[in-house]
């Protein structure tokens, strides 16, 4: 038995159980050893813990960049509604990224700190990208906004509130127009070039 094996047993808990909810013997007898045998590996429930967090927070940056690669050569507008579309189909069908997001709204409370700075590390080089992006659609003149910073914030506002939507369970049909609504808005608005 690996670490990876006794992390993956150790994902489906924590996901589905959250972390008061997943007991080492339950993980080991998911993984088929001893509770003893996580010991080899990890120091207890708190470092195997962190370890699955790191995984997924890894995961979910090499997919938030590869996003933004696949979609390099298609329209601006819908290079960015793609990525809006990709994030929200992620959380909704891959557990590993449903997991990321729910712990990023409630983390065990004596790891707060830990769980904080993974995901502020993530979402501080997923907005650098973005910043990026909107920066060389404003030297194309692909959009009206001036400063390439508002309508980063802009964006990364939609993805939030798109992840409230999603971690709470709004119903799917909820999510599709609040998500059209917001993006409206968001495009018209960074279109018209009205940076603060």
């Amino acid at each position: 038995m690996t670490a990876k094996d006794i992390k993956t047993a150790a994902f489906k808990f924590f996901s589905r159980h959250g972390y008061e909810g997943a007991s080492l013997a339950k993980i080991a007898h998911e993984a088929g050893i001893k509770k003893q045998s996580i010991y080899t590996h990890f120091d207890g429930k708190d470092d195997l813990f962190m370890q699955v967090v790191h995984d997924v927070a890894e995961l979910e940056l090499d997919m938030k960049k590869q996003l933004l690669e696949d979609f390099e050569d298609e329209a601006f507008e819908q290079q960015l509604y793609r990525y809006v579309s990709e994030h929200k189909r992620l959380v909704e069908e891959d557990e590993r990224f449903f997991f990321w997001l729910r712990i990023s709204f409630f983390p065990p409370v004596h790891l707060y700190d830990e769980v904080e700075e993974i995901f502020m590390r993530n979402e501080e080089q997923i907005e650098r990208l973005i910043y990026q992006l909107f920066a060389k659609a404003i030297k194309a003149k692909r959009i009206g906004s001036q400063n390439p910073e508002t309508p980063t914030l802009a964006f990364m506002a939609l993805l939030d509130a798109l992840a409230i939507e999603l971690v709470y369970g709004a119903d799917k049909e909820r999510i599709k127009k609040k998500t059209a609504a917001g993006w409206a808005v968001f495009w018209r608005g960074i279109m018209a070039g009205e940076d603060t």
